[in-house]
Order: C-alpha cells, then sequence, then structure tokens
C-alpha cells in the first residue's frame, strides 16, 4: 500500500493458478511459457506452493465441501485485468533502468498491473479516468525548455552512429552522424543531457474487427528540452539490418502537453 492507494502482490505462479481458478486467461506477459523452464515435477510443487500462499493470505479458501473459491475482492480485481476493453503499457528508462507498467482497462475501473523484482506482480485499482495522468505520471513527463529547431529526417543507421558516438563522448561526430543541421545540433544536445527515455501504448477494439489507439516515445534531454523519437525497432534480427537501418524515421522537438494530447487522442470517446 503506497499512500491511499490499496494495492497487491502475487507470483507469477500464484497469478497463472489464479487464472486457471477463475477459467480466466493469464494477465499481459503471463503463460505457461513462464514455467517453461520447470520439470513437470517442479511444476506439481510451485502450483502447490502457490495454492498454500494463496489460501494462508485469505485469497483463496476451501469451503466445507471442498471446492476452492477465490475471495470476491481479488475476483473482482482480476475479472478487470484478464478483460481489458482497453490494454496500455508504460516504459521508462533511467540510466538503462527500465520499469514497465500494464494498464488493463474498464470502462469505469482499470488496473496497473507492475512486474516487480523476483517474478512477482503488483496489481492496483483505480478509477479509469485517471488512466493518462498516472501513465504520464509514471513516465515522469514534466515541461522542458522549448526547443526552436526543425524537425529532422533521418535513417536509423543515422541514428545509431549518433547514440554511439554520444556514449563515446564524440559529440561532433554524433552531429555529424545527422547531417549537421540546427535540428541535429539541438537533438544531438538533448542526447548528451538525456534524463530519460520513455513509450506509452494505448490499444482498444471500437468492434470485433477494428484495433484502435497509437505509441508515442519520446526523449527527455532534460534542458535539452523534450524530442519525439522512432517507435520502430532499433534492434533487428540480422537478417533485416540493413533494411531497418535504411528506414527513414523523423525526430522532432516537442513539448509535454503536445505529447499528453497526442496520447489522450488514442483513448476511447476522445473525438
Amino acid at each position: 500500500m503506497q499512500g491511499d492507494e490499496v494495492s497487491i502482490d502475487f507470483s507469477v505462479e500464484e497469478l497463472l493458478l489464479l487464472a486457471e481458478l477463475l477459467g480466466q486467461p493469464a494477465l499481459p506477459g503471463l503463460d505457461d511459457a513462464a514455467l517453461a523452464h520447470l520439470t513437470p515435477d517442479a511444476r506439481s510443487a510451485a502450483s502447490d506452493a502457490a495454492l498454500h500462499s494463496l489460501m494462508a493470505r485469505r485469497v483463496v479458501v476451501s469451503t466445507a465441501e471442498g471446492v476452492t473459491e477465490v475471495a470476491a475482492p481479488v475476483m473482482s480485481l482480476l475479472e478487470v485485468a484478464s478483460a481489458p476493453a482497453l490494454l496500455g503499457r508504460a516504459e521508462h528508462e533511467v540510466d538503462g533502468l527500465m520499469e514497465i507498467r500494464f494498464y488493463l482497462s474498464q470502462p469505469d475501473v482499470s488496473v496497473e498491473q507492475t512486474p516487480l523484482i523476483g517474478g512477482v506482480h503488483r496489481l492496483t485499482p483505480f478509477a479509469t479516468e485517471e488512466l493518462l495522468t498516472r501513465a504520464l505520471g509514471r513516465c515522469a513527463l514534466t515541461e522542458r525548455p522549448v526547443v526552436d529547431a526543425d524537425p529532422i529526417t533521418v535513417t536509423l543507421g543515422q541514428l545509431r552512429a549518433t547514440n554511439d558516438a554520444v556514449e563515446a563522448g564524440e559529440v561532433d561526430q554524433a552531429r555529424a552522424a545527422l547531417g549537421g543541421s540546427d535540428g541535429a545540433a539541438a537533438f544531438v544536445a538533448a542526447l548528451t543531457t538525456r534524463v530519460s527515455s520513455s513509450r506509452v501504448t494505448f490499444l482498444h477494439r471500437p468492434t470485433d474487427t477494428v484495433i484502435e489507439g497509437g505509441e508515442l516515445t519520446w526523449l527527455d534531454g532534460g534542458p535539452g528540452g523534450l524530442w519525439l523519437t522512432p517507435t520502430v525497432d532499433t534492434d533487428p534480427d540480422e537478417d533485416d539490418l540493413d533494411a531497418v537501418l535504411d528506414f527513414e524515421v523523423e525526430i522532432a522537438p516537442a513539448t509535454a502537453a503536445a505529447i499528453a494530447a497526442e496520447l489522450h487522442s488514442y483513448l476511447p470517446g476522445s473525438d
């Protein structure tokens, strides 16, 4: 529990067992593959241990008739999380450490699923109207100095070379890799003062055959401003490497308000 929030933590084994008991799909990122490395005997032992743990915490109880039941509050929480009308994901990376959170939303109630160290997942219910604010808060989005520069179009190969040069401390080489324009210089300056990188995705189905929403990725350059960056895979398979590195993308300065507005447009009923 943090402040007035109520959260509950479960191990992967507990969540898979609860999904089985309730006849529900597993939560995002969790399926039988999570235990694939275990032998059948070890899987059985892990399931037994998960059941005992859930019973000790009174998440699961056995009735006099021998029926195993899941506590009503947990059942309600998992009913929302297992069949969301909207699925969100927020990634926030600082100094090489990535935090990922999933958002599983129904119109009124949502669940934030946070993977923790040791195969534990924290589930936190909240009002769906807080979804965007919550996701952006997890990504520490804040206003930065507005950058007066035009967007730049570069290949992923140039972007990779630029990142490598910045990491090596070769700032002039980094600017040259992007073509040396004013926009390139401003973006390289943001890379050198980088605070974090974030990615937020919201997807929902208005009908059975249509998926709507979108994904947005940005760099927080601190005094170097906010920059929208590519959402494509920048670490492709070797077989596709040449084609992917020649792919052109746009990098553009942004504001926190513009990022929030774009993400809001991905949500249901934003028209």
